[in-house]
């Protein structure tokens, strides 16, 4: 390969799936073009009754799948998949990279790339295996963002304990109960510390739940929410923390937290039951994690193992070749 190929990025309104994409983008170093790509009702339909289709998509995102087409596309989940086809079908030499399981035409695929805890009966030299979910961060971007946002920090105790918040899942159902419990753990370790929390929240938490639990904050503490104006210092805080607390209904952001390689606690109400091939329980195992029910050591080390984000990217370069 003399020069990186065109490349496109199909991007959703997920922040999961545009998080995974900028990740492997990101370790490739490659130019690219984003393809916004938004659904209309159709979209809901299962994937492989109807393979390659644009008509999914809204009038607007349908006008920016036009040639001149791309030599590599990459994408994210389910519903963007059938883009990805469609563009192959008018463009048979490009290349589809596939994040998450495509529900659809697997073999059409160059690469699928899905976490290794996922269940899938497909086995095919395009099946990439990978730890986690890729996403755009690491040390050295952390360390950058960490730098930026120390002089909104810096009048709070240390040790910084930095707390990601997710919310309900199909797979994980939080009730008020179990916000107040994560806020009343955060606060208690960090009280026992001496520290001070930095907390955000997700799209998935809500107003209701951030309320619960800044009500129930009794240490020094900064608390980002999702929908205020501003920048959000989620990197930052990661980047500062001496170690993390984070919810477990997202593989995205137990993904994301282990790049701070800081002590990592995931937390999971006990009415939660544990599935042992779930990616919390992999980690557990792999000892990158531990449960929140352990109090947090600052002299803990976890495990580190390489980035999804990173593996994609090799492989795709391998590909290219």
């Amino acid at each position: 390969m003399t020069e990186p190929p065109v490349t496109w990025l199909l991007l959703d309104d997920k922040a999961s799936h545009r998080s995974q994409i900028s990740g492997v983008a990101e370790w490739l170093g490659w130019p690219w073009a984003a393809r916004e790509i938004r659904f209309n009702r159709f979209a809901a339909l299962a994937n492989a009754p109807f393979g390659a289709r644009l008509w999914h998509l809204t009038p607007d995102a349908r006008k920016a799948i036009v040639p001149p087409w791309p030599g590599l596309v990459i994408a994210a989940g389910r519903r963007s998949a059938p883009v990805a086809l469609a563009i192959k079908k008018r463009s048979p030499g490009t290349k589809l990279v596939q994040l998450m399981w495509p529900d659809v035409a697997p073999a059409r695929f160059s690469i699928i790339a899905v976490p290794e805890h996922d269940t899938v009966s497909y086995h095919a030299p395009n099946l990439l295996r990978t730890f986690g979910a890729p996403h755009p961060l690491s040390p050295a971007r952390l360390n950058r963002e960490a730098a930026r946002f120390m002089p909104k920090v810096e009048r709070l105790p240390r040790p910084y304990i930095a707390v990601l918040i997710g919310g309900s899942s199909k797979a994980m159902q939080y009730a008020p109960e179990d916000f107040k419990a994560l806020a009343a753990y955060a606060s208690a370790e960090a009280e026992r510390l001496g520290g001070s929390l930095l907390l955000t929240s997700s799209p998935r938490t809500g107003e209701q739940a951030e309320g619960l639990m800044k009500s129930i904050l009794t240490v020094p503490h900064i608390f980002h929410r999702f929908r205020a104006e501003g920048e959000n210092p989620y990197a930052g805080f990661l980047g500062l923390a001496s170690a993390v607390i984070v919810t477990g209904d997202s593989i995205s952001m137990c993904s994301e937290a282990t790049a701070a390689e800081r002590p990592l606690y995931i937390f999971t109400p006990p009415h939660m039951k544990e599935n042992k091939h779930s990616f919390r329980e992999v980690l557990f195992a792999r000892g990158c994690a531990k449960p929140h029910t352990y109090p947090i050591r600052l002299d803990w080390h976890p495990t580190l193992l390489p980035g999804a984000a990173q593996t994609v990217a090799e492989a795709i370069r391998k590909m290219m070749q």
